[in-house]
């Protein structure tokens, strides 16, 4: 059964909604996290322009200042039309969309425009011939992604599984919160938007699964000291951009048509201008003196082998769904590695 928001959040939506002037109808998306955050302030921006571009203005995307729901609860405030459209991360759509969990999963990641593009092709290539339809109760418009999450100390840089057991770590739940935990490491999961007062008060002895320009974004860069870089990434957070479905159907044939002509690949490119800063900022942060080091050999081998169980289960999980699973991982990879060029 689906949580119902309640009429505060409603109400609350419904009144950012100015009325439509002329012919334009007026959508309110909502985002996730901060405003100032590089999807909200720069990418969805340009998206959204895309869009009634694309449409002559007959679509606008009111891209709200504030999320209308917690980050977990934003595909059901899309369902339930607290807000048009919204993006929602996809380590908390696990249950009702297994097969885009591919992107999350450890050690996957090359470039994040080729990653949220690999990621669209794949859907439309294998996902959509599923058995079931993971985004029946929305209209799918995209993917964003992030960039390949590192392990950060609040202390000296961790070198090595010994190091790593002796700490607790705040993590974003899935792929990469589960292989920390399968190697017995205190792992704290939970939605990045609140990780601050975890991190910051001393909860944990550091943070993993999210990039070393997150120390900036998440406003945890003086309690931060070091940064371990993996390659590959220890799994990273990918993103779902959606549409009401009664609101989808209520625009006429040649309005969706043009949408999707400015989302799907189009809105994953986005990603790029996430690269451009996440570059940058790893950039300023060695700049300030704490310790950038790239991962032992044989530390990162361990981490690679304790992520293969959830590769295999994912592959035996989309055959499951009717799709060849191998068929599906390997065009994902294949793609995640030249999708940028």
């Amino acid at each position: 059964m689906r949580k119902i928001l309640t009429a505060g959040l409603m109400a609350a939506a419904l009144a950012a909604a100015p009325a439509a002037s002329g012919s334009a109808k007026e959508l309110l998306f909502s985002i996730i996290g901060a405003p100032k955050h590089v999807m909200n302030a720069d990418m969805f921006p340009e998206w959204t322009r895309g869009v009634e571009q694309a449409t002559g203005g007959t679509v606008k995307l009111k891209i709200l200042l504030k999320a209308v729901a917690p980050p977990p609860r934003l595909y059901d405030a899309t369902t339930q039309g607290v807000t048009d459209s919204a993006v929602i991360m996809n380590a908390f759509i696990q249950r009702r969309a297994p097969l885009i969990q591919i992107s999350m999963l450890p050690f996957m990641f090359t470039d994040a425009e080729a990653h949220a593009v690999a990621l669209w092709r794949t859907q439309k290539k294998f996902f959509d011939k599923a058995k079931t339809n993971e985004y029946a109760d929305v209209q799918l418009l995209g993917f964003t992604s992030g960039m390949g999450g590192q392990i950060c100390s609040l202390k000296d840089p961790i070198r090595s599984l010994d190091g790593l057991r002796k700490l607790k770590l705040w993590s974003l739940p899935g792929g990469a919160a589960k292989t920390l935990s399968a190697l017995k490491v205190a792992v704290v999961p939970g939605p990045a938007v609140r990780m601050y007062p975890i991190v910051s008060k001393g909860t944990v002895d550091g943070w993993a699964s999210l990039p070393v320009m997150d120390a900036y974004t998440f406003n945890i860069l003086d309690v931060t000291k070091s940064c371990t870089l993996l390659e590959g990434g220890l799994g990273q957070a990918t993103f779902s951009i959606m549409m009401n479905k009664d609101v989808w159907n209520g625009l006429k044939r040649e309005q969706q048509e043009q949408i999707m002509g400015a989302s799907g690949e189009k809105l994953a490119r986005t990603s790029r201008l996430w690269q451009a800063i996440a570059v940058k900022q790893r950039a300023d942060f060695a700049k300030t003196g704490r310790a950038l080091v790239e991962a032992p050999a044989d530390f990162l081998a361990a981490l690679r082998r304790a992520a293969q169980p959830q590769h295999d289960a994912w592959i035996a999980m989309a055959n499951g769904k009717g799709i060849d699973g191998k068929a599906a991982y390997d065009y994902f990879v294949e793609q995640s590695r030249t999708a940028h060029k």
